[in-house]
């Protein structure tokens, strides 16, 4: 518990309550600091200085959990989208929502869904989701209910976007994908 397998010598950011569902993790070398205002149990916000490329601003990291039995975007995700949007801040968010939609590949639509959706394409935000491989697995079955998405600027520095299929420590799979901006690469 706490630990995510084949990561070792990380930082982990989240809320300091006992019980989280939402946390960021990165290596000790890159430089990560958390954003009490944007992080609650099921939200956490952090801030990331890309080192070796020094043109490149600052890029929000949001870490999301959509609680089963809401109907709604979580509140807070809401406020830090539209607080990076206003600002002008870059952003990538990984969510476990919950959601189903044809759009990322599972095979029917629920309303959670249409909700991500229309979040989505109401905030001009880009789904860097890939490919076939489900994001969840476990042995009642399978589906793709994590997602990735960032701000318009962002995208064009996403590459590789991945689910590995390796054991996680979770059902859950890791995601994986490079950050290059001007020809740098960061994973």
């Amino acid at each position: 518990r706490g630990r995510v397998a084949g990561l070792t010598g990380i930082q982990r950011h989240h809320s300091q309550e006992d019980h989280f569902r939402a946390a960021i993790c990165h290596s000790k070398d890159i430089s990560v600091w958390e954003v009490p205002q944007f992080t609650n149990p099921d939200i956490t916000t952090c801030v990331w200085r890309p080192s070796l490329a020094p043109s490149c601003r600052e890029i929000d990291l949001i870490s999301a959990y959509w609680a089963g039995g809401t109907a709604e975007i979580p509140e807070m995700l809401k406020q830090v989208v539209e607080f990076c949007q206003r600002e002008s801040i870059e952003f990538i968010c990984g969510i476990d929502s919950n959601a189903h939609s044809s759009w990322w590949g599972n095979p029917r639509t629920d309303r959670r869904g249409e909700k991500l959706e229309d979040f989505l394409l109401d905030q001009n935000l880009c789904l860097l989701n890939q490919g076939q491989t489900s994001t969840f697995k476990s042995p009642v079955g399978q589906s793709k209910i994590d997602h990735t998405f960032c701000s318009a600027s962002t995208q064009r520095n996403i590459k590789n976007w991945k689910v590995l299929t390796n054991y996680s420590g979770s059902d859950h799979r890791i995601i994986r994908m490079n950050f290059e901006p001007e020809g740098e690469t960061r994973r």
